[in-house]
């Protein structure tokens, strides 16, 4: 019992215990109703959050504190403030050619230009990276191909090797690259690898292994509760690896064995990846110096690390970074932008497919103008929530003309969206809102008609093993099966 003293004369007031401590979780529910009130946006998840506080008790709030508190508000300030710092120093280094795409006169090239997208102009006002020219790129489909021209690129390092990405795992492939990073490093090649400890957190120990051994090795943000910037949310998604500066791949392909084509079918994951050489890579180096001086506090802004680059090819492209940081939904705004500037088609590969309402809304406007939307999705996927969350969205874009696609095992991880066969984007990004607003992500923006054209040929293959959703047949699925979409739907914030 807690006892309130006053007049020594009179007889003590005892308040019981289960009254005090139901006055500060009271206290404490309050306070972090307040915080989610000040600080979750859009409103569909600060109410989300007030129900999950509410309905469960100490839980919910735990579970708010553990997952939904932003602790890295500070840190992202920081990392807004050093990536400006370092784009400026970087837009001014005097070793930086600025290969930036422009029309050259020739009435041929100026019409290629134009038609290259349909609305270049925007797209130059929305990021802060020009569109290059004289790049070369390979897509590559199978796990087995990709491993074998990453491992092969390491092999033949003569400088450094710079490899980001968000899985890790501690499996044959894993190991491969463990050793192959192991023997450059011996061989006095600078080896950094950046992780995300959320999506590697099987590889930990393997890891921290790695970096007692001559390999520089770096969580982006630490899985620690005493480290001011722990958060599970604010993942780094990207993928990529650097060698020497000059030969970059990047695309949805994590460092797992599950990408290997021997892999059984149903635990399979298919995806496409990409070779690049050309002045892009510039770009994509410049993306890897500063999430590594964000996690390290160590900066790689010199020429060794940014080399002149001479074009390799005729395909022109742009990096396009997104997280919540000074890149904010930028990766959002760009397929709201792409949507809406459509004129004839639009095919969005995704395997994780949660938009908002915005995005539904955009989607259903281009299909009344006749634009022909294609969605492909995985048919099997690996979070079942998440594509029961997808299926509920399928009703209202259906009814709207999308046609949706569901494709068969293996698991399809590729992120592509092309706009009207001439335009396209790859990289790490989903179509979900961690993607769109909780993840740091990297795609490249391409306007290479060939390029474009593999795409599509690869969108083509694997819609032709997949099975089109029915609007008919879909609408009579059982009810116990619509509660549950609307139901994951319903944690579409937290998914």
């Amino acid at each position: 019992m807690s006892t309130l003293g006053g007049d020594p004369g009179r007889p003590m007031i005892q308040i019981p215990l289960s009254v005090t401590l139901f006055a500060a979780y009271l206290g404490a529910l309050l306070a972090v109703a307040v915080h989610i009130l000040l600080h979750k946006r859009p409103s569909r998840s600060a109410a989300l959050w007030l129900m999950v506080i509410t309905t469960i008790p100490l839980a919910g709030i735990l579970l708010y504190i553990t997952v939904g508190v932003d602790r890295v508000q500070r840190r992202l300030l920081y990392k807004e403030a050093s990536n400006l710092h370092f784009r400026h120093a970087y837009a001014s280094a005097p070793h930086r050619i600025d290969p930036r795409l422009e029309p050259d006169g020739n009435e041929d090239t100026e019409i290629r230009l134009r038609r290259a997208a349909e609305f270049p102009d925007l797209l130059d006002r929305m990021f802060h990276r020009p569109l290059v020219g004289g790049n070369r790129f390979r897509m590559m489909t199978t796990g087995d191909r990709v491993y074998e021209a990453m491992l092969g690129a390491i092999r033949n390092a003569r400088d450094h090797v710079h490899l980001q990405t968000y899985i890790f795992q501690p499996d044959r492939v894993g190991r491969l690259f463990v050793e192959t990073l192991l023997e450059k490093a011996k061989e006095g090649v600078e080896v950094r690898l950046l992780y995300d400890p959320v999506g590697s957190i099987d590889a930990l120990a393997f890891l921290d292994e790695l970096a007692r051994t001559g390999v520089e090795v770096s969580p982006f943000n630490p899985l620690n509760p005493l480290k001011r910037r722990w958060q599970v949310n604010l993942r780094n998604h990207r993928k990529l690896l650097l060698v020497d500066g000059m030969k970059a791949f990047t695309g949805g392909m994590n460092i797992s064995e599950l990408h290997l084509v021997e892999h059984p079918l149903l635990t399979r994951v298919k995806d496409y990846h990409f070779e690049i050489q050309g002045p892009i890579v510039g770009q994509m180096q410049e993306w890897f110096i500063e999430d590594w001086h964000y996690a390290t506090g160590r900066s790689l802004l010199s020429e060794r690390y940014l080399p002149r680059l001479e074009p390799r090819g005729d395909e022109p492209a742009r990096v396009i970074t997104s997280g919540p940081d000074g890149d904010y939904e930028a990766f959002y705004r760009l397929v709201f932008a792409a949507i809406l500037g459509a004129r004839s088609a639009v095919q969005i590969v995704t395997p994780y497919f949660i938009p908002d309402q915005g995005l539904i809304a955009a989607l259903r406007l281009a299909a009344t103008r006749g634009v022909d939307i294609t969605l492909l999705v995985p048919g099997h996927s690996d979070h079942p929530i998440v594509s029961l969350a997808t299926q509920s969205f399928y009703e209202e874009l259906l009814r709207a003309g999308v046609r949706i696609y569901e494709r068969r095992a293996p698991f399809l991880h590729a992120k592509v969206l092309v706009v009207d066969h001439r335009w396209a984007t790859i990289g790490s990004a989903n179509m979900d809102v961690r993607s769109f607003r909780l993840n740091f992500e990297a795609n490249v923006e391409i306007r290479s008609p060939a390029l474009v054209a593999a795409l599509m040929d690869a969108i083509e293959a694997d819609m032709k093993a997949a099975d089109m959703v029915d609007l008919a047949a879909f609408s009579l699925r059982p009810l116990r099966k619509q509660v549950l979409e609307s139901a994951c739907a319903l944690l579409n914030p937290l998914l």
